[in-house]
């Protein structure tokens, strides 16, 4: 299941989106992705869930503190929103070398189930992150005011959201990635439906990415 709290951070982060046809060339090269795309994706050097080094569900207060104050890659990090209580969203902009700003938010709950991070990338499309991940094992479709497909990478722990064009279009490389959400939540397989590659929109709706 996916955590409630998960889709608030969608709504908050919702950016416009569009696409175009081209569910035969989902992934990108791998070998000319930018740092600034390449800095969006997983750690290796953790255990999942882990960016960065910084590890939901598992970080500490102090932990985070000394991210924020001594980020990696030489980043800024300037403080963007903040607001506590027993769920605690802390919201930033993280501002690369010649590149465009990160939104970044952190949800640290004594709940570690509830522990997310969030990140909103401008300029990076669903072909070149698929090229280094490979192909999703789960989706969801969240219909509201935008579809929303989510796809699930439960190895690295990870959520991608993509907002589909209006039309029964397809599932493009070309869409771009608006939210990548590190989660502590477990996986339950029986809760989300099983990929099968790109299709178009209603079959996404229609649940027919079940064999």
């Amino acid at each position: 299941m996916i955590a409630p709290r998960l889709f608030s951070v969608i709504l908050i982060l919702t950016l416009i989106s569009a696409g175009l046809v081209g569910g035969a060339r989902l992934l990108g090269r791998s070998d000319s992705l930018p740092s600034s795309v390449l800095a969006l994706l997983p750690d290796d050097s953790c255990a999942a869930p882990c960016w960065q080094g910084l590890r939901p569900g598992y970080w500490t207060e102090g932990e985070i503190r000394r991210w924020l104050s001594d980020p990696p890659h030489g980043w800024e990090v300037v403080e963007s929103k903040n607001r506590s209580g027993h769920s605690a969203y802390l919201w930033y902009v993280i501002r690369q070398h010649g590149g465009k700003s990160i939104n970044l938010t952190l949800l640290r709950t004594a709940n570690t189930q509830d522990n997310e991070l969030a990140l909103a990338p401008h300029d990076l499309r669903l072909g070149d992150l698929l090229s280094r991940l490979g192909q999703p094992r789960y989706y969801n479709v969240l219909v509201g005011q935008k579809y929303l497909v989510l796809l699930h990478f439960p190895d690295n722990s990870l959520t991608v959201v993509i907002a589909m064009p209006q039309g029964d279009s397809f599932l493009s490389p070309e869409l771009p990635v608006y939210v990548l959400a590190y989660s502590f939540h477990p996986w339950d397989a029986l809760l989300h439906t099983k990929w099968n590659g790109p299709m178009h929109l209603s079959e996404f709706l229609n649940g027919r990415g079940t064999p």
